[in-house]
């Protein structure tokens, strides 16, 4: 019921193919399922922009994300932030007009290839979506990585490390 525009993650990972659920209680519920490749348009939602480039990394195929027009005077230059992060964990990635092309493989193909998010220290550029889209990626991946600055989470969601653990 929220009119946050964040809430279009939701659809997002419909989209993607995860099993998403809400309970009578509002509690929303994700379970893991095999993911396919994305094309949405965050325009109107260019916060999720982080969280969702680290989600195409792990669809098998190509993903296209719109709207990085809008990342560029956020906390940090997002965009830039972004295509650092993924270059620096060697997922091939690349901006093209308004679109940040991802070209991403499963988990499990990750790990049978090798090609694991690089593990290392990362700089957050002390953005908080920047910082919770490198923490999701450690979760998921199981690759450590190094946060320069996990502080700055606290602006927008002070318990999203405890809760993701």
């Amino acid at each position: 019921e929220s009119l946050q525009a964040d809430l279009t993650i939701i659809d997002i990972l419909v989209q993607a193919g995860a099993v998403v659920s809400q309970s009578e209680d509002g509690e929303v519920g994700v379970r893991k399922a095999p993911l396919e490749p994305l094309d949405p348009d965050l325009a109107n939602a260019p916060d999720l922009f982080p969280a969702v480039a680290v989600l195409a990394a792990f669809c098998p195929g190509e993903s296209r994300i719109e709207g990085t027009e809008r990342l560029h005077s956020k906390e940090s230059d997002r965009a830039e932030a972004i295509m650092e992060m993924l270059s620096q964990m060697g997922i091939d990635a690349r901006i093209n007009c308004n679109s940040m092309i991802i070209c991403g493989h499963s988990l499990e193909s990750r790990i049978l290839s090798g090609t694991l998010p690089v593990p290392g220290e990362y700089k957050s550029r002390h953005d908080h979506r920047m910082a919770m889209a490198l923490l999701i990626a450690e979760s998921v991946s199981g690759v450590r990585i190094s946060i320069d600055d996990t502080d700055c989470i606290s602006k927008s969601y002070p318990g999203f490390i405890k809760e993701l653990s």
